[in-house]
């Protein structure tokens, strides 16, 4: 990554790359050029300069809301009104209206992730002496409600990853897990006690692609992953129900393939 270079570094390199494919590009008759991510600091220069050579700019929105930050809401506002912003949930699509740029929703891919190390055969072996397995991947979550939640479920094991130990016998804690898609395999839920505005939870479409139900709080993150995905999520608040469908990912993804090829179009 070139953000572990230096902020500076970061700056500058992702600006010459980006400024180098605008021109480029432009010399080659070729008018559109997609940014999977950006630099915030940097996309009102590349945006003009994409603007003044007649390339239209489209870029995808993740960790890049302004939100309350008044200096990330000028740098986005210097940006040309031409780059087409593509945003994952509607909240965000709003934000970028409030400032007066262009912008759609796109539905988040569901990609397959590749696992390093393949199965846990110690985590294996604590997984068979509980019921049912619940997975808490997100770094997000709240603590307080995973340690509430796994001691009314005592036959369940809760699979959390936190920097801190958690005072529960069936609770199994580490800050990072190398059997990541494994363990979403063998989950019965992914639990995401976190609350998200604009935002998207990369363990949520990790759990949709496994086919395996996810828990969420009623709130703005978790009304809107129900909506999204109906059948497939239910709140916390409800008895925990097992999954008993297979999510069809395909359809999911051809649906977003059809709605970006409309965009580009």
């Amino acid at each position: 990554s070139l953000l572990v270079k230096g902020r500076f570094f970061h700056f500058f390199s992702t600006l010459i790359i980006s400024l180098k494919a605008v021109i480029s590009y432009a010399f080659k008759n070729d008018h559109l050029i997609v940014l999977l991510s950006y630099d915030i600091t940097n996309l009102f220069i590349i945006s003009h300069v994409a603007k003044l050579l007649k390339v239209k700019l489209i870029v995808f929105e993740h960790n890049t809301l302004p939100g309350r930050s008044v200096n990330k809401k000028i740098l986005q506002k210097l940006c040309s009104n031409d780059t087409l912003r593509l945003c994952y949930t509607p909240e965000a699509k709003q934000e970028y209206i409030a400032l007066n740029k262009t912008a759609v929703v796109i539905p988040h891919p569901l990609i397959k992730e590749m696992d390093v190390v393949g199965k846990n055969k110690s985590l294996e072996k604590l997984i068979n002496k509980y019921e049912r397995v619940v997975f808490c991947p997100s770094a997000s979550a709240d603590v307080k409600k995973l340690l509430a939640h796994s001691k009314k479920q005592p036959k369940t094991l809760f699979i959390v990853k936190c920097k801190q130990n958690i005072d529960a016998p069936n609770c199994y804690t580490s800050v990072f897990f190398d059997e990541y898609a494994w363990i979403m395999e063998v989950s019965d839920f992914v639990y995401l006690p976190i609350s998200f505005s604009g935002r998207v939870s990369g363990p949520m479409y990790g759990a949709i692609l496994h086919s395996c139900k996810v828990v969420v709080d009623r709130n703005k993150f978790g009304k809107e992953a129900y909506r999204q995905f109906e059948g497939m999520v239910q709140y916390s608040d409800e008895p925990w129900i097992k999954n008993k469908v297979t999510f069809d990912v395909n359809l999911h993804n051809q649906k977003i393939v059809n709605k970006i090829k409309k965009v580009l179009i």
